[in-house]
């Protein structure tokens, strides 16, 4: 290990020396409390630095000297990779699992008061309701997105919808900008969870089966081809489907859902040829 450029600078900046354990970098553990335990790798590849490794590779793919670079030097590379890639597609899918489980805990806790609320009338949830709060809180949101802010946006429109749930009226509208604001940041998990909490809030909204069919296709770019990246693009395709059957889709939106429905379903055909090759 100590042979490796990356290594080897790691270990001039004063890094602790890594040690192979049954083939993969020792994890070091750390205490962040008395009943919880944070492990840490012992090594850290920066991001610039496979942005460099991108560059370099697609440089000799053009056509650049190779150097002491040899075929099977980056053989050993893309196994490496795909590895990596492999373990990272497993924990995503674990943070999106995770995500739609929470969101069914949250829908049936709040089936639960609202059958415990039966009692109470339209009104006294109406007056509950603070709806210039809401007003001023979506404001801000279309004025950060307009800005660019995406991160600020979703944050004030998450304020807004969490004050119209409380009182008993999801807004599948405003659900389905908050999936608009986390799809424009890169959180794709984040985006097909307020996505899906749009359609639950109005199945007939066609932004809520788009943006989750969006997001769920981001997530499975460039990954290589599993179980779980299979169930996902169904779940696209699904969503786009049910974005193109929703009657409120305008029809200057029409071709454009077809052309990413068909692209859906063309990534899914080369992901399972590609499968069927492994």
């Amino acid at each position: 290990l100590e042979s490796c450029p990356i290594v080897s600078s790691q270990l001039a900046a004063g890094c602790p020396s890594p040690r192979c354990r049954r083939g993969s970098l020792e994890l070091l553990t750390l205490d962040s409390g008395p009943r919880r335990r944070v492990r840490m790798a012992s090594l850290l590849l920066a991001e610039d630095k496979l942005e460099e490794i991108c560059c370099i590779l697609d440089g000799i793919a053009g056509g650049a000297a190779p150097g002491r670079i040899t075929a099977g030097k980056l053989r050993s590379l893309a196994s490496s990779a795909h590895r990596a890639a492999a373990r990272l597609q497993a924990f995503e899918d674990k943070q999106y699992n995770r995500a739609e489980q929470q969101a069914a805990n949250k829908l049936f806790k709040q089936a639960v008061h609202m059958s415990s609320s039966d009692d109470s009338s339209d009104d006294d949830a109406a007056t509950a309701l603070d709806q210039a709060a809401v007003d001023e809180l979506r404001e801000a949101g279309n004025a950060s997105f307009k800005a660019k802010d995406t991160v600020e946006a979703a944050r004030s429109w998450s304020k807004a919808a969490a004050l119209l749930k409380a009182a008993g009226k999801p807004d599948a509208k405003l659900l389905s900008n908050i999936a608009a604001a986390h799809l424009a940041g890169d959180k794709f998990v984040a985006a097909a969870h307020h996505a899906a909490e749009s359609v639950d809030a109005d199945p007939n909204w066609w932004k809520g089966h788009w943006y989750r069919g969006q997001a769920l296709q981001k997530m499975v770019r460039n990954k290589p081809p599993s179980l779980a990246m299979g169930e996902r693009l169904e779940q696209a395709i699904a969503s786009l489907k049910a974005c193109r059957a929703a009657s409120t889709l305008p029809e200057n939106k029409y071709k454009e859902v077809d052309i990413a429905l068909k692209a859906a379903k063309d990534y899914q055909l080369r992901t399972c040829e590609a499968c069927k090759q492994q």
